[in-house]
């Protein structure tokens, strides 16, 4: 058997190859001998190099990408790991093979804790059966994604939504597993039913709104949409609007003529037109305010037009200026205050009457500043309740003006409430009757002159009255004293020389009793009648009054005198003298009394005399005009 061994070997010119030289022994009629073969194993040793270099180079390639997929997987693990979606894997009958860490954080459970339940328990339970068609069609059909959006409830007891992928990946040998991808979702489920409440909370604006509201392509101004209120208030139709440009619509052509005016309501995004007249389908005028913004709705503009009657607002608005035309021509004092009583308005007519210029700052006034002490008084304790409770209210007071003069006026209080009846402002009219204030004491003064010199003439009347009245007394007085009684006295004489027949003065008796009698009276009228001396005291003479009367008559008299100073007028003590004798003489003709008070005092420089008795009285009505001093 050879033996192969490997030697380099050098060719004649020096050049040095390998070679491979196989001995054998040989038996020959020699002997042994030894057989020496020798092959140049050039080429061989080349290729040689080359594979060792090729396994060498494979190696590090394996080497190389070993480490690749190792780092791969890592990456991939950590990044399945650490990945916000839940990644899981089944197997054919769905039990779990793999579920990735991020599904504790999503879900709140553990491996464990998932492994023990069912693959549908938990879920919410009007998704369950569309899950398990998922699962059915997973099976039936593994070549087909399937697509699942689903609620899980978390292990706190809340509801999450989860966005699943299915694919059934049990035929492949590097997979083997139904791999399932979940991403937790119920923030934008959240966020998606917001934009839908939205979106109904716009519509229902759009559709309640009580605004007329159009929405406009930017790009073509063609109308999109417009609302209920347009359409009932304008009178077309939904149809009649949709599709047309804004400037089509003949009842806008004043807004937006051509696409020229409306390129510049694109280029301003806001426009505002007031008062502008529009006519209806049915051809009644009303006036609208028009209103246009551009904004962006889904990454595209679109411009919103408003339009909102305004008629009854002008109408308003155009009374209000009649209204202030009217309160700055009157003449009268037109002023407003707040509940709190600070200055709001005041009229021409108010600053002219208060002092006040028309551009001077009254803010800073309170009502009291406009009226003195005792007038506000009146106002605040009775004029603003009452306005309150009834709406206004009206009396005289005054006004103070910048210089501090009180201006008398007739004034009106109202108070204006809001339309749920809270009070909002106090509004007050008022007239200067500073002239007819004037008047009035004139008028007065001139009435208290008339009574005086009315007065002052029935005094004279009743001077002159009581005078003649006294002179006919006393000539009466002394016609009965000088001749009535002369003559009953002669008469008494007469029948006092009968002589001493006892029968005839038997007969005489009763008449001579007559005669004392009747000359008794005559000398009490007389003596009535008579007009008592001048310079008597007032009290002297009545109490002389009082005496007779409780010494001839029936009656308890009571005097009560207070005049203060002496009267010193003959003429007044007289009169108060003759009316209280007339008057005790009526009581004693009709009274039927028992007690009489007489009272006689000074009250406001006046005397006044009050007579009052027990008496039967006297109907009032029956009471007839007479002659006496009073009249």
């Amino acid at each position: 058997m050879g033996t192969g061994l490997e030697l380099e070997a050098v060719k004649k010119d020096g050049t040095k190859f390998p070679v491979e030289i196989s001995l054998s022994p040989l038996q020959t009629e020699k002997g042994m001998l030894v057989s020496a073969s020798i092959r140049d194993i050039t080429d061989r040793k080349k290729a040689e190099v080359a594979l060792i270099k090729l396994y060498t180079e494979l190696e590090q390639k394996v080497k190389v990408r070993t480490e690749e997929l190792v780092k791969s997987e890592k990456q991939f693990k950590a990044l399945v790991e650490n990945n916000d979606a839940i990644i899981t894997m089944m197997d054919e009958n769905q039990h779990l093979i793999y579920r990735s860490h991020s599904a504790e954080k999503i879900t709140g459970y553990t491996l464990e804790e998932r492994n023990q339940k069912t693959r549908i328990e938990d879920v919410h339970p009007d998704d369950i059966e569309k899950l398990k068609k998922c699962l059915e069609e997973l099976r039936s059909n593994p070549e087909i994604v399937q697509h699942l959006t689903y609620r899980l409830k978390h292990k706190q007891g809340n509801y999450i939504w989860l966005e699943s992928t299915y694919k059934n990946l049990t035929k492949d040998p590097n997979v083997g597993a139904i791999v399932v991808n979940m991403r937790d979702i119920t923030q934008r489920k959240k966020a998606e039913d917001k934009l839908i409440f939205s979106e109904l909370r716009y519509r229902r604006l759009f559709e309640t709104a009580k605004d007329g509201i159009l929405i406009l392509d930017t790009d073509t101004g063609i109308i999109e949409d417009v609302n209920p209120f347009l359409i009932d208030l304008l009178g077309y139709s939904h149809k009649e609007f949709l599709g047309k440009h804004l400037w089509e619509i003949g009842l806008f052509r004043d807004i937006i003529a051509n696409m020229e005016s409306f390129l510049k309501l694109q280029q301003k995004g806001y426009v505002r037109y007031e008062n502008l007249p529009l006519k209806t389908k049915y051809g009644h005028s009303i006036s609208v305010e028009f209103v246009s913004n551009t904004y962006a709705v889904n990454g595209k503009n679109v411009i919103q037009c408003n339009i909102r009657d305004i008629t009854k607002r002008k109408e308003e608005e155009e009374v209000r200026l009649r209204l202030s035309y009217i309160i700055e021509a009157t003449s009268d004092f037109v002023g407003i205050v707040d509940m709190d009583q600070h200055a709001v308005f005041l009229n021409k007519a108010g600053r002219e009457l208060t002092g006040y210029g028309e551009s001077e700052d009254l803010s800073s006034k309170l009502l009291s500043d406009f009226i003195p002490e005792w007038a506000f008084k009146i106002v605040a304790e009775k004029g603003i309740p009452t306005a309150m409770q009834t709406g206004k209210w009206s009396g005289e007071v005054s006004l103070l003006s910048k210089t501090g003069t009180e201006i008398p006026v007739s004034s009106v209080t109202i108070i204006h409430k809001t339309p749920d009846g809270r009070p909002q402002y106090i509004s007050t009219i008022a007239r200067d009757i500073t002239e007819r204030k004037k008047a009035e004491a004139d008028l007065i003064s001139m009435e208290k002159k008339i009574l005086e010199q009315k007065i002052q003439e029935q005094k004279n009347i009743a001077r002159v009255i009581i005078k003649a009245e006294e002179k006919e007394r006393n000539r009466m007085g002394q016609e009965l004293h000088d001749n009535v009684n002369q003559i009953l006295a002669g008469t008494k004489l007469y029948l006092g020389m009968t002589g001493d027949d006892e029968k005839m003065k038997e007969l005489i008796k009763y008449p001579m009793e007559l005669i004392d009698s009747a000359i008794q009276e005559i000398r009490l009228l007389s003596r009535k009648n008579v007009t008592p001396l001048k310079n008597i005291n007032l009290i002297d003479l009545l109490q002389l009054l009082v005496d007779d009367l409780e010494k001839n008559t029936s009656l308890k008299m009571v005097l009560k005198f207070d005049l203060g100073e002496q009267v010193k007028n003959d003429d007044l003590i007289l009169n108060v003298y003759r009316i209280i004798q007339e008057q005790v003489n009526n009581i004693l003709k009709h009274a039927d009394a028992k007690t009489v008070s007489i009272s006689v005092q000074t009250i406001d420089n006046r005397i006044q005399i009050i007579t009052t008795d027990d008496g039967k009285g006297f109907n009032l009505n029956k009471i007839r005009n007479g002659i006496g001093i009073s009249n």
